[in-house]
């Protein structure tokens, strides 16, 4: 099972630029909006299904009945379409629409009414559902990512405004849900105990819901070409990321909409979302307490999986859990009634005011707060050796443990102190160009509280020593542009300086890069058979360091152009069954690839062979009376250039002579194959039983050659014809059979 998120069909949506901006309770103004089509909806999700019998089931005890009003929850509205044929919505479907709905409610808190379009219909071979918010809104006020998208629900909440009020929008529901009318094996129970073989129906519901409030992401990626991108166009011409983005990391705690780091759309950014930069992750603090303070992985399959990758939980981390609602495959038997603890800290990382369910997930029910750190900042880069540490005071703590390390999961400790004050300093601890995480927790006789949110930085360094080239190799010839340049780390070395030019002293220079890793391959633009130049030098806060040797190397020829064919010409007739094929020379060409077939899709080739002429002369002769099709492509090492045109010949024919039609008996149509040996007056002619003509189908002269002609017998009865072929001094008469 699949969820898809596709998200390439959101780039060319309507965008609307809102000219006089609200302001609502929480000072948030709407700056812009991107209002979805019909057709884009089923492109945000589309769930697949397994084989796979989960047998597992997770449903919190304490579910509470939908709740209308924004102190307790939100009012979730469904209004159901049909649009599968004589089908309509099951009563029994509509039932677990409405639950799943009323589970959702507790979870979320909204002054606006959450309306969602159900649609009962047709989605194709394996696919349980899809889903989408209908509009993305720019916001700007306080707690608000600037130049940042928000669906449509998220901003209703966040404003305190049902945005689908305002008249100018014209928007009528805040999310598009399609559930399929073609799935035969749909549990609709709302009991989670889902029999083997059958699909929760909540649980998908519950998934879809998920993805249009708020679960969702603009990383797109391909795979063919190895390139991701992210963001959604705004009217005043940016690309603009989703909320969800601004919490993703690599494994090194690089956002991955850094473009310092990862320029937007490129190789090296489609690296890190197929995980390849040491995973990718949801950096939220809510959403990393509710798993213990471990980092919240992403789905990141390599290759990229469109519909899957980067706006999931990870499959396996989160496999047979509580959190296991959003990951990007649901089994059979499988139950899920809860967003879990992880999904609810992702919604209060997005901005989502939480509902009592959601609440009561996240309650830790210990005895003191979590302290606030303050400083340094959580990201913060260049501090220096001796930092100074601060957090808020907690209600009620005599004390608080510290702790930092040079590891997420604080297994390699740097210090482990305690103290009764709201901040320390650290002497002779850190080193340069570390990079550093820490936490605190409060203290009494009591107890503990949960230890705060895990916050990083890094510290100053000095500039990086010179860097050691790997590849390619100095002198290297018949580079493929595309090919990828690597080098050593440097030490202390944070980003590198690449410099290719086509001159030694770097004059003429084509590509001067700033990058983060040891490698760069975006060498698409270096023009081919040409000689280029190329060094490294490692980068940190501290400056640049020397610059590498300088080595060399030489892009591969052009592959050749594409080739013109010469004889036999196309459609010639009368051709010897042993010919000899011509064609004019390719530039750059090496070689040459004929193919010949009697089917001009190629499926199956009669005859191929490669030769460094521009002339072949069969010496297996080819049928008579056939008709064959060849081509030629041109190759070096550059590569294939593409195939020519296909010529089309018919061997010499000897006989005049009319072939059985085919099919016979026939319903509707059949078809004639009639040969000539030489220019003759052709005459075909149908009659039924009686001797009554019926049709002609050829009365001309042609030439010699192979021939085709049907029969469409849309108007002849059921019955035995008879077809008379008359081409000179030759003559024949076949009985056809028309069965209706």
């Amino acid at each position: 099972m699949r969820i898809k998120l596709l998200f390439v069909s959101f780039y060319v949506l309507t965008l609307q630029l809102i000219s006089a901006s609200y302001l609502f309770g929480q000072q948030v103004q709407i700056l812009d909006r991107i209002q979805l089509g019909p057709d884009d909806f089923k492109e945000i999700c589309t769930l697949d299904h397994t084989e796979i019998d989960a047998h597992y089931r997770f449903k919190p005890l304490n579910f509470r009945a939908k709740q209308p009003h924004a102190e307790t929850g939100s009012d979730i509205q469904v209004t159901y379409v049909n649009n599968c044929g004589t089908s309509s919505w099951p009563d029994q479907a509509i039932a677990a629409f409405e639950y799943a709905a009323e589970l959702w409610s507790s979870h979320i808190q909204s002054v606006a009414p959450i309306h969602i379009e159900a649609t009962w219909e047709s989605l194709g071979s394996g696919v349980l559902g899809a889903a989408g918010p209908s509009n993305f809104f720019q916001l700007v006020g306080d707690d608000i990512f600037e130049e940042t998208w928000y669906p449509i629900a998220l901003a209703s909440a966040i404003v305190g405004f049902d945005i689908k009020e305002d008249e100018r929008f014209d928007i009528d529901y805040d999310i598009s849900v399609f559930m399929s009318c073609d799935i035969d094996n749909w549990y609709f129970g709302t009991d989670a105990n889902t029999p083997a073989g059958l699909y929760d129906m909540v649980t998908v519901i519950m998934h879809e819901i998920g993805h249009g409030i708020g679960f969702t992401g603009s990383m797109s990626g391909n795979a063919s070409s190895q390139v991701a991108t992210w963001g959604f166009q705004a009217q005043s011409g940016g690309r603009f990321p989703v909320v969800f983005d601004q919490f993703t990391l690599d494994g090194s705690f690089n956002y991955l909409i850094d473009t310092g780091i990862y320029p937007n759309t490129s190789s090296t950014l489609y690296n890190a979302v197929t995980g390849q930069r040491g995973g990718v992750y949801f950096s939220g603090p809510e959403a990393e307490f509710a798993i213990n303070g471990q980092r919240v992985p992403l789905y990141a399959p390599n290759p990229w999986a469109q519909g899957s990758s980067y706006s999931h939980f990870d499959f396996n981390f989160f496999t047979n859990t509580e959190n296991a609602l959003m990951r990007p495959a649901i089994d059979r038997a499988l139950a899920i009634h809860s967003p879990g603890p992880a999904f609810c800290g992702l919604l209060d990382d997005i901005g989502w005011p939480l509902g009592s369910s959601c609440i009561e997930l996240l309650d830790d029910n210990l005895v003191l707060q979590r302290p606030v750190l303050v400083s340094p900042l959580n990201g913060t880069e260049d501090v220096d050796l001796a930092p100074e540490f601060g957090w808020n005071p907690v209600e009620g703590a005599e004390g608080y443990q510290f702790q930092i390390a040079t590891d997420f999961d604080f297994d390699n400790q740097i210090a482990n102190e305690f103290t009764i004050e709201t901040e320390l300093t650290l002497i002779n601890e850190l080193e340069f160009n570390g990079f550093y995480f820490w936490r605190v927790r409060a203290l009494n006789e009591e107890g503990s509280s949960s230890w705060s949110p895990v916050w990083w930085f890094s510290t100053t360094t000095n500039p990086p020593a010179i860097t050691d080239l790997i590849s390619p190799a100095d002198g290297t010839l018949n580079l493929r542009p595309g090919f990828e340049i690597r080098w050593n780390e440097s030490e202390r070395a944070e980003r590198y300086d690449l410099q290719i030019a086509k001159d030694p002293d770097f004059e003429d220079l084509v590509i001067d890069r700033s990058v983060a890793f040891t490698g760069f391959a975006s060498t698409q633009s270096l023009e081919l058979f040409t000689d280029y130049y190329w060094r490294v030098r490692g980068t940190n806060k501290g400056g640049a360091g020397e610059w590498s040797e300088v080595w060399s190397f030489q892009t591969i020829i052009q592959r050749p152009e594409t080739v013109s064919l010469g004889t036999p010409s196309d459609e010639q007739n009368q051709v010897s069954v042993n010919p000899q094929f011509t064609w004019q020379p390719s530039s750059r060409a090496s070689d040459y690839i004929i193919q010949i077939s009697e089917d001009d899709n190629f499926s199956f080739v009669n005859l191929e062979i490669t030769l460094e002429e521009t002339s072949y002369t069969s010496m297996m002769p080819l049928e008579f009376a056939t008709i064959y099709y060849w081509r030629v492509q041109a190759s070096n090492i550059g590569g294939l250039s593409d195939w020519s045109a296909v010529n089309t010949f018919t061997t010499e024919v000897r006989e005049t002579r009319i072939e059985p039609n085919y099919p016979n008996p026939f319903n509707s149509t059949t078809t004639l194959r009639y040969q000539l040996s030489d220019t003759r007056d052709v005459l075909i002619d149908v009659f039924d039983i009686t001797g009554r003509r019926v049709a002609v189908l050829v009365n001309e002269q042609q030439n010699a050659g192979v021939y085709f002609s049907r029969l469409n017998a849309s108007g002849m009865a059921s019955g035995i014809y008879l077809v008379r072929f008359a081409a000179g001094d030759f003559s024949n008469v076949q009985k056809i059979s028309v069965i209706k």
